[in-house]
């Protein structure tokens, strides 16, 4: 913290210390006024016998045993902190302005000149040891003297023209209240300074501290760290090695659980699968089984990617698994009982866990005179290529996992099969791509505009041409884009020939 720093928390610093001053300074003024004063209620009856003189004292009493019974009933940091100090200072007011009410009844009597100096006395012991702010204690001082010069003025101005010995002592007075104001305004500036002194020199022995203990520990900090780094990095190049053997061997695996190729599909005759992770095992997946009556080929984007893309992925294929044991070859059944199955594994109606995927799937019968074959699909599309015409088929508004409306239902699209008819299957991954001159995604249009252009050429050309086109749009700029998502494409070419 600088020194204009310092200086600007310096009135709030200062507010703070006169506010706890106040507070602790309550009890010290008004418990020794209101025995004093209670005296002199019951000695204005024997000397004055005129009720005006308590009149005048009344409100000072009442105020005084009300910030006296706050004081003694709130702690400090409450609620009426910021009211401790106008509290005093009403006090400290009234019990000037009925001193002036006092002397200025006992005009006529002997005891008017002992009580403008007991005024001088009073005002200038209660404001010499106050903790009010110099603007209000002058303000305060002043208010109350011109007003009782004011009213002696105007109430008594015929013994003032004559000359009315009560009016001698004034000049002295008036030139004691003059010189109080002075008085008053020194002490002040002296004390501010001093605690401006002293604020300052904590605030810089505090820093001075703190900078030392800091220069300590991070000596300290740097004589420890650099005997750790070295351990460090021995220790993570050992688990870098451990995490890359790992991952080498969960891809090894996945690729051996994955099945594709797809063997000898019935009318397909050729196909090819496109796929680029974006670390070493995927999320995404592929799959093909076989019913008494359908071959189902999958393909899924699971959430994530990485590791938990892959584990997810995993038990994907397991529940794909399980339902083609059970002979079930409907897309749209298979879907709706992932989601179900997938629902009860993960607990997610008892958690808010909501992991899953989207998935494509295609169910191609077995019987070489089919015409057709029947597509579904949970937010994942299939895109048809025939004679240069595309057909998108959009997936339902349905997701396996998670939590859903109940109104967005799964449907199965039948699609006739024709000559030399392109179906491809994809994930999400290439068209959310960034790249290019502007660094902006793929997009879904682009992408089939593309499939459209690779459509004619063979399997195997068109795999090689969208691996180009991706890592071409990926490593446009110099600054080599970091792949966002995994990528699979698969790409089928039927025939009504029998397989």
């Amino acid at each position: 913290m600088n020194t204009s720093h310092l200086k600007e928390s310096l009135p709030k610093a200062y507010y703070i210390e006169r506010v706890h001053k106040c507070y602790k300074a309550i009890p010290y003024y008004f418990i020794p006024y209101l025995i004093i004063i209670t005296y002199f209620v019951l000695d204005d009856f024997r000397v004055f016998n005129n009720i005006a003189f308590t009149a005048f004292r009344i409100p000072s009493i009442l105020l005084c045993f009300i910030t006296l019974f706050l004081r003694f009933t709130f702690p400090l940091e409450s609620k009426l902190k910021k009211y401790w100090i106008p509290l005093y200072g009403a006090c400290i007011s009234t019990i000037i302005y009925s001193l002036y009410g006092v002397t200025y009844l006992a005009f006529d009597h002997e005891l008017f000149v002992s009580g403008l100096y007991i005024i001088s006395a009073i005002q200038l012991l209660l404001f010499l040891y106050s903790i009010l702010p110099i603007s209000i204690t002058l303000i305060l001082l002043n208010i109350g003297f011109l007003l009782f010069i004011l009213a002696l003025g105007i109430g008594h101005y015929t013994d003032f023209i004559n000359h009315h010995s009560s009016f001698l002592p004034l000049p002295n007075f008036i030139a004691i209240s003059i010189a109080t104001s002075f008085v008053l305004y020194i002490k002040y500036r002296n004390t501010f300074l001093s605690f401006q002194n002293l604020f300052l020199f904590k605030k810089e022995q505090e820093k001075t501290e703190a900078l030392y203990q800091i220069t300590l520990e991070q000596n300290n900090e740097l004589s420890l760290q650099k005997e750790k780094i070295s351990e460090q990095n021995d220790i993570l190049s050992t688990q870098y090695l451990d995490i890359e053997n790992s991952l080498q061997y969960a891809q090894r695996i996945q690729r051996t659980i994955l099945p594709l190729s797809f063997y000898k599909v019935t009318k397909v005759s050729e196909y090819f699968v496109f796929n680029e992770p974006k670390h070493i095992v995927s999320g995404d997946f592929h799959w093909f089984g076989k019913t008494d009556t359908s071959q189902i080929i999958a393909i899924g984007d699971c959430t994530g990617h990485g590791v938990p893309g892959a584990l997810m992925s995993m038990l994907a294929i397991s529940l794909l698994d399980r339902l083609i044991q059970e002979n079930i070859s409907d897309p749209m059944h298979i879907i709706e009982k992932m989601h179900l199955r997938l629902n009860s594994l993960l607990q997610q109606k008892e958690t808010s866990n909501e992991d899953g995927m989207a998935i494509s799937i295609l169910s191609i019968p077995l019987d070489p005179t089919a015409t057709h074959f029947t597509f579904a699909g949970a937010k994942s599309p299939l895109t048809i290529i025939k004679k240069e015409k595309v057909s998108l088929y959009k997936g339902s508004r349905y997701y396996i996992g998670g939590q859903f409306s109940p109104i967005n239902h799964c449907i199965n699209h039948t699609i006739k099969i024709e000559d030399d008819m392109m179906a491809y299957m994809y994930s999400d991954g290439f068209e959310d791509q960034f790249g290019g001159i502007d660094n902006k995604k793929y997009k879904p249009a682009k992408f089939r505009s593309l499939l459209q252009d690779i459509t004619d050429n063979s399997a195997l050309i068109q795999k090689q041409n969208l691996s180009s086109e991706f890592h071409k749009w990926k490593n446009t700029l110099p600054d080599n884009i970091m792949q966002v998502d995994d990528v699979l494409v698969a790409g089928f070419r039927f025939t009504t020939s029998p397989q």
